[in-house]
């Protein structure tokens, strides 16, 4: 039987306080929430992937440079359906109207919608345009031509020789060049994005405006919907639809989807908290005191976070729930200790002092644990990990302090209204079952444990030796129609125009014009001679003619020739000739020249134009393979200009690339922390070696059975999921340490019952419910379509499982093991016998 040693005097001066001083203590935490309430309600969430990198990473700085030299950088695409081709192009026409007419407070920044003056543009100067070989043929070719019949005019001439083409066949030839250049500018008709189906036409709002601006993007967006709406589809085909698509879309549906799965994963770790509760404690006050006493340090989180990282990102948005789950530990902890001193007799000030003299040094030891191996995550500067190491380390020691400070005041204030007849609770039925298994088959459960722990940590090893990392981004998106369907229609949006037009490329900004050419130059070099991973490059220059000095002097040539032949040819020659006849007046065309429709994608926010290059993926290669655009962003990034300076790089694929660089560079660090913390807490935490090793020992068999599991069942790791392992040491020995704890209590205190089995069913069945809360909060992630957050939910699930089995039965079982033998041990050694003295 447990043993109930009175309460030090310390203690008991607390409990009065709190006991006596209860109303006003909860006045304090009601003042309290309502003074932090607004503070919290104030932290928004910005969702964009930059949010996850510290902002010295270079495609940070580099996306900086890039929004302050150039405007548009974020697409949000109208795509156009129907059978009826006119019937786009109209309703187009008129749309086009209405998003030009947007007020300048929407951030849109051009219309893209119809090239037409483009391609007027090639038309007009389409001597410049065909290609230098073919001009240089003809020009040959009508020079010979003119030789020919001037040297036939002679009647001594004798041509051993074949005849040149006769000039009706150049002309011909010369006509049909001409229309091959018109064509290749018109591979839109009529100027519009048209798909090749001619089903699909596109229209792009080039937008100032990153995607994880979620409250100007949502206002964005649903303007152009009541333009939609204002202009009816139907009204021009009964089968048109418009669908909106683009990389701002796609951000903010992504950015709804999580506020909003955020609040039902909060909801619904609180409702299983609930239950969980209930069957442990199965008395309603327990759930009332236990929310009450979370509530507040919940919100001091949060407007702790407000103060500190400012927002939540994609990594730190679902804390609420793990928070919850794991800060309502200590609570869980301390009311079951409550509860069991008043069954033991004591009135209320006693069993809280009491209590707080018998779970005070667990809970803490627990949370600081918690705290750490969340606080392992600040050493890193990825602020995916930073921010949920900071929010979480900070909340598991408010969770802990407020707890300590309300949670008595509000049980007191309770034994005031509804008092709890001294012997009435029961204990609790979970820590029964492992009590009695542990204590009947300690060798089978601490061999079966000792056996998976190997096997877990040969699997981990093989998962190490063969680089757990997830590259495929697919998943660390969402499933959701919605996405799905924008996903589709952006890759539409790229076969109409190209990646550099859907915005998918990447971007290469140099400081100075001439630089553009010669980088351009570089990355073709590299593509060809060197295997680099990329596509086309883009620049100003491939809407310009090529090779325009030597063109306008062979046209110079051309002309002089035509009108010589022109001379001897016949009426429809001469016309002809009249038609193609280049111009006199031929000059350069420099960038100015060519129409905004096109060219505004070189267009810097000051007017400059061409000092922007944009590179492609390599065909065939995938947008989702993580190694491919690692190796796609950092070949862009060894190109220099001429002078030996990096061009500033912008794009999704670099974001990647140093998400990816960050997990390798910064896990390893975080994990290594957070190892070395729960170390030395659980050598601060106990004074015997050997509770110290039993401690890290569980520690390790839960981590070997969680890295085990994940293996089997072929989870990677990515940069969320990643931050499963380092807490999972922390909160991971919480339990054992718990239960160590309690242990050292009863053996200290001379108890006439076992000390193990008393730990186990006490102790035991609140860390099993505290296990239950936290797992639940982990669990609510499943709740968002985001495969990032699942995995990482999953991951955390496994880790809290392996550590709270391997507390409760592999530790629990080992012990009693080591009991046994240290009592058979004494039982096998002789009792000292003091020596007789001998008279003198």
């Amino acid at each position: 039987m447990t043993n109930h040693p009175p309460p030090s005097a310390r203690f008991l001066r607390i409990a009065q306080v709190q006991v006596r001083r209860a109303p006003l203590i909860a006045l304090f935490a009601l003042a309290l929430t309502l003074a932090l309430l607004p503070v919290v309600r104030s932290l928004e969430l910005f969702s964009d992937w930059t949010e996850l990198l510290p902002r010295s990473a270079p495609s940070v700085r580099d996306l900086g440079a890039g929004q302050r030299r150039v405007g548009g950088l974020s697409t949000l695409t109208l795509m156009l359906e129907s059978r009826d081709n006119a019937a786009l192009r109209r309703y187009a026409t008129a749309m086009a109207a209405r998003l030009e007419a947007l007020p300048p407070s929407l951030r849109v920044r051009r219309v893209q919608w119809n090239v037409g003056d483009y391609q007027r543009f090639v038309r007009d100067h389409r001597h410049l345009y065909a290609p230098l070989p073919e001009l240089t043929r003809a020009r040959d070719e009508l020079r010979r031509r003119i030789e020919y019949d001037r040297a036939s005019a002679n009647p001594g001439y004798i041509n051993l020789d074949d005849p040149p083409e006769p000039a009706d066949a150049l002309v011909a030839r010369a006509r049909e060049q001409m229309r091959r250049v018109e064509s290749e500018s018109e591979q839109f008709p009529g100027g519009f994005f048209l798909h090749r189906d001619g089903r699909h036409l596109a229209m792009f709002l080039r937008v100032d405006l990153p995607s994880g601006d979620p409250a100007r993007g949502t206002a964005l967006v649903e303007r152009v919907r009541e333009e939609i709406r204002a202009l009816p589809p139907a009204g021009f085909a009964p089968d048109l639809t418009v669908s909106l698509a683009g990389d701002l879309l796609v951000g903010i549906t992504e950015h709804h989807a999580i506020e909003h799965e955020l609040v039902v994963a909060t909801l619904l770790t609180v409702a299983l908290c609930v239950l969980a509760i209930l069957g442990l404690f199965r008395r309603p006050r327990s759930v009332v005191l236990l929310g009450c006493a979370l509530l507040v340090p919940v919100l001091a989180t949060f407007a702790l976070a407000k103060l500190t990282v400012g927002h939540l990102n994609t990594s730190t948005a679902f804390l609420g729930s793990i928070v919850i789950g794991n800060g309502i530990n200590p609570g869980i902890i301390w009311l079951a200790r409550y509860f069991e001193e008043r069954r033991a007799g004591r009135e209320v000030t006693e069993a809280v002092a009491a209590t707080h003299q018998g779970a005070w040094a667990g809970t803490l030891a627990a949370s600081t644990a918690a705290s750490l191996a969340y606080g392992s995550l600040v050493v890193t500067d990825f602020r995916g990990f930073r921010d949920f190491g900071i929010i979480g380390g900070t909340g598991m020691v408010i969770c802990w302090a407020m707890t300590m400070a309300f949670l008595p005041a509000f049980t007191a204030l309770w034994e005031r209204w509804r008092p709890l007849p001294p012997g009435a609770e029961r204990p609790n039925p979970y820590g029964v079952l492992f009590a009695r298994a542990v204590k009947r088959y300690p060798a089978p459960l601490a061999a079966g444990a000792g056996a998976l722990g190997l096997a877990g940590i040969a699997l981990s090893a093989v998962a190490i030796s063969r680089d757990p990392l997830d590259y495929n981004f697919r998943n660390l998106t969402s499933v959701r129609a919605e996405t799905d369907r924008a996903s589709a229609l952006n890759g539409i949006a790229g076969e109409i125009v190209g990646r550099a037009g859907s915005g998918a490329a990447i971007a290469v900004l140099v400081d100075r014009r001439e630089d553009t050419a010669a980088l351009k130059a570089r990355l073709d070099e590299m593509r060809e001679r060197h295997g680099a991973p990329f596509g086309a490059v883009r620049t100003i220059d491939d809407l310009l003619p090529s090779d325009q000095p030597a063109k306008i002097e062979l046209l110079a040539d051309l002309r002089r020739l035509m009108l010589e032949a022109r001379e001897h040819a016949s009426p429809e020659t001469q016309r002809d000739l009249d038609a193609y006849l280049p111009p006199a007046d031929l000059r350069p065309l420099v960038d100015d020249d060519v129409p905004s429709s096109v060219a505004s994608l070189y267009t810097e926010r000051d007017g400059t134009r061409g000092k922007l290059l944009f590179v492609e993926e390599k065909p065939g290669a995938s947008i989702w393979d993580g190694q491919y655009l690692v190796a796609w962003a950092d070949s862009i990034r060894a190109a220099r200009t001429p002078d030996g300076r990096r061009p500033v790089v912008v794009g999704s694929a670099p974001v990647y690339a140093d998400i990816i660089g960050a997990i390798w560079r910064d896990g390893p660090r975080a994990v290594l922390a957070s190892i070395l913390a729960t170390v030395a807490l659980v050598l601060l935490s106990f004074r015997r070696w050997r509770l110290r090793a039993l401690t890290l020992l569980a520690l390790v068999t839960g981590v070997a059975w969680m890295g085990g599991a994940m293996t089997l069942l072929h989870i990677r790791l990515n940069f969320l999921n990643f931050v499963a392992l380092p807490i999972t040491f922390g909160i991971g020995v919480d339990y054992a340490v718990n239960v160590m704890r309690r242990y050292q209590q009863e053996v200290d205190s001379g108890a006439s019952g076992d000390p193990i089995e008393a730990a186990v069913q006490e102790t035991g069945g609140a860390i099993l419910v505290c296990s239950l809360t936290t797992i639940f909060g982990y669990s609510s992630l499943h709740t968002s379509a985001n495969r990032a957050l699942n995995s990482f939910g999953l991951a955390a699930v496994i880790g809290e499982v392996a550590c709270v089995l391997a507390a409760l039965v592999a530790l629990s079982a080992t012990l009693v093991l080591v009991e046994r033998r240290r009592t058979r041990a004494l039982a096998a050694t002789p009792p000292r016998v003091a020596p007789r003295l001998c008279p003198p």
